[in-house]
């Protein structure tokens, strides 16, 4: 009987797969049939299911724990991918669940493989699924057709293979589910149009209006301007949570055209602030799609407007904030573009800004807030520039500042900001070799975050902020050999990064960034032998990112991510003796760091990562015998370090440098230099080479 079940369906899945195997859960125990279809067969919820399964190694047989779970589930679910064909443990649950004679209450998803592929490294399904077993639990000779729900996207997407697994476990058709999907999607629809038509009917009405009133063009510019506010503000608000910020492209375009025919001075106050919001929502929208140029068009006109605003009334203490967030917003796209000399400028302007905004009203705690913040943005610049005691004297004060105003007022959600100024003086001792202090300051912010973020568990800003914060105490814990603890934060930071990027998959700053941890995660593998799953890992993220560039993207962290990947990729292929492929991914490593130089972006961090990449590329070669050419990637690598490598403590840095005097035979100059660094408890993830 159903009843006598405890879980409504076992969910098995490899570790590789861990992030569907959450996605199913939630999808699944989210879900509430439709009351039409709910009877004494049919259940209300899809509750509980199981899913927390472990792997152990060292037994030869399923744990008792989990050998219960299946006995008392009603449904398996078998979540297949060349990942999980290969698991031990999903195979003997497939087997279990079959002895048990529940053969035909087994559900298949597809995510990964090829179903056709059978016995070959991307066949998706594990060797029991296709074992036939009759309804006692006998194993019977023949193979049993497998059918299954296809969540790629060449397949039935993630929306209707959910369907079709929910379909089967509430024992209904199919086509009566979608048919109230469409329903739900039709009155979603519904809501939306209904509040874009009752503001076109007010849009209508205002236009009558103008036309009936004496000064016509003054109020067809204020009709405009509203039309627009409304385009750019509150039908944004609808579009982003469904990830169609790609609506109000035109929108932005016909904005701007619209305001290069305005005549600043004809305007009202107003007007000139109605305008100037507009354009800084439009400048924002922009840099969410990483168009650079256009958000800096539109800030520059914002900033235009609000610089007359505040000649107008220069006493006027939010005017003079409006002036300060359009400088902020203008020295934020420099800055992206590389232009750092015109961002400082700008940023110097808003600092002075803020300055003044402060000193107008000693009460205003949100304007000495500003102040920190001037601080901040021109602290992160002297720490690029290597100015680390300037750098670090900025973010003191800037946090200072915040705390103070966090005593003064507990109401003030300063976290965000507090967290991120206890980071970057983690990244300044990082910069100077303190591997313990850079510890401590990183999870110091990571905890922070990470509590401020489950305050909000549904608040976006907050999961990505706490998501970046960890994957930056992943990065210490590799640097010092905590390979475990690293594995283990990268996957709740790419759990939490694929959460965002399901909730947005046209927000490219979120897409970019889920394959960090994919990749980080890939070196500590390959570090442990572990090469298989590093595999998966790396081609995963070498797709988002290379799709991310022929869609034309102007992130050159996605070019930064992307040489990370083929470096990895080209680690993986020399372990397994494949020195030619290894070369051509080093290339093409070398080739995406290429871009960001062509660019003037290769900061101090990505010029280790380029020597290192050289230094790789050399040792390559060396397996080859190529010893010339090995020579000459070694010292294009050295002239790429000499200028910097004098006093740093930088690992990212000596740590190329060492290996080019271990290369060229400096026995002694690198056992100094790497006994120093290994001192403050660095451990490279790639053994030191033998020296020539």
């Amino acid at each position: 009987m159903k009843g006598d079940y405890k879980y409504k369906a076992f969910i098995s899945y490899s570790h590789t797969d861990k992030k569907w195997g959450s996605w199913l859960h939630r999808v699944l125990e989210a879900y509430r049939t439709p009351k039409h279809l709910v009877n004494a067969d049919t259940p209300a919820r899809l509750v509980p299911m199981f899913r927390d399964r472990e792997e152990f190694a060292s037994s030869p047989d399923l744990p008792g724990q989990i050998q219960q779970a299946l006995e008392k589930s009603e449904n398996l679910i078998v979540i297949c991918s060349p990942s999980s064909a290969k698991s031990r443990w999903v195979n003997q649950e497939i087997e279990t669940f079959k002895k048990l004679g529940r053969s035909n209450q087994i559900y298949s998803l597809i995510v990964d493989g090829d179903p056709a592929a059978v016995n070959s490294d991307i066949d998706c399904f594990p060797p029991a699924i296709r074992q036939r077993y009759d309804t006692a639990g006998v194993l019977q000779s023949g193979a049993t057709e497998s059918i299954a729900a296809d969540a790629r996207k060449q397949g039935d997407g993630r929306k209707l293979a959910s369907l079709k697994i929910i379909a089967g476990l509430i024992g209904v058709g199919l086509d009566d589910l979608r048919q109230r999907e469409l329903q739900r999607k039709y009155r979603r629809m519904a809501i939306l149009t209904a509040g874009s038509m009752t503001a076109l009917v007010i849009t209508v009405f205002l236009a009558i209006t103008a036309m009936m009133a004496r000064d016509e063009a003054t109020q067809r510019r204020i009709q405009a301007d509203d039309l627009l506010g409304f385009m750019v503000g509150d039908l944004r608000e609808r579009l982003q949570p469904i990830g169609r910020l790609d609506i109000l492209e035109e929108v932005g375009a016909r904005a701007m055209n619209y305001f290069a025919t305005v005549k600043v001075s004809d305007l009202t106050d107003s007007e000139l602030a109605r305008q100037a919001q507009v354009m800084t929502q439009l400048g924002e929208i922009r840099v969410s799609q990483l168009q650079y140029s256009e958000a800096l068009a539109s800030f520059s006109e914002a900033y235009h407007r609000s610089e007359v605003l505040y000649q107008n009334d220069p006493g006027g203490g939010e005017k003079l904030f409006n002036r300060a967030q359009a400088e902020f917003w203008v020295a934020f796209v420099h800055w992206r573009n590389g232009d750092l000399e015109e961002a400082r400028n700008w940023l110097v302007k808003y600092r002075d800004s803020s300055l003044e905004l402060a000193a107008l009203d000693a009460t205003r705690l949100d304007w000495k807030r500003e102040v920190g913040f001037g601080h901040h943005n021109l602290a992160v610049m002297d720490f690029e520039t290597e100015n680390l005691d300037v750098a670090a004297k900025g973010f003191k004060q800037e946090l200072d500042i915040l705390s103070t105003i966090q005593e003064q007022d507990p109401e003030q959600v300063l976290i965000i900001d507090i967290a991120d100024a206890v980071s970057w003086l983690g990244n300044i001792a990082l910069k100077r070799g303190d591997f313990t202090q850079t510890l401590e300051y990183y999870q110091r912010s990571a905890a922070d975050l990470q509590s401020f973020s489950r305050q909000e568990p549904e608040d976006t800003v907050r999961l990505y902020d706490w998501a970046h914060a960890e994957m930056r105490v992943v990065e210490i814990l590799l640097a010092t050999g905590d390979l475990d603890r690293a594995n283990t934060l990268a996957d709740e930071a790419s759990r939490a990064f694929d959460f965002l990027t399901e909730h947005d998959e046209n927000n490219m700053d979120w897409l970019r960034s889920s394959t960090k941890p994919r990749i980080t995660k890939g070196f500590a593998l390959v570090a442990v032998g572990e090469l298989d799953e590093a595999l998966i890992l790396v081609g995963q993220s070498i797709a988002i990112l290379e799709n991310m560039i022929a869609n034309g993207t102007t992130d050159y962290n996605v070019y930064d991510h992307l040489a990370d990947a083929y470096r990895l990729m080209a680690w993986i292929h020399q372990e397994n003796n494949e020195v030619i492929a290894a070369l051509e991914l080093n290339q093409k490593a070398i080739e995406s760091m290429q871009v960001i130089k062509q660019a003037d972006r290769l900061n101090i961090e990505r010029t280790g990562k380029l020597a290192s990449i050289y230094v790789e590329r050399g040792e390559l070669f060396a397996v080859q015998d190529n010893m010339m050419e090995a020579r000459q990637s070694w010292q294009h690598a050295s002239s790429l370090l000499e200028d910097d490598i004098v006093d740093t403590q930088a690992y990212y840095l000596l740590d190329p440098w060492i290996r080019i005097l271990l290369f060229n035979g400096q026995l002694n100059d690198a056992v100094k230099m790497s006994g120093a660094l290994e001192a403050h408890h660095y451990k490279p993830l790639k053994p030191w080479p033998s020296p020539t």
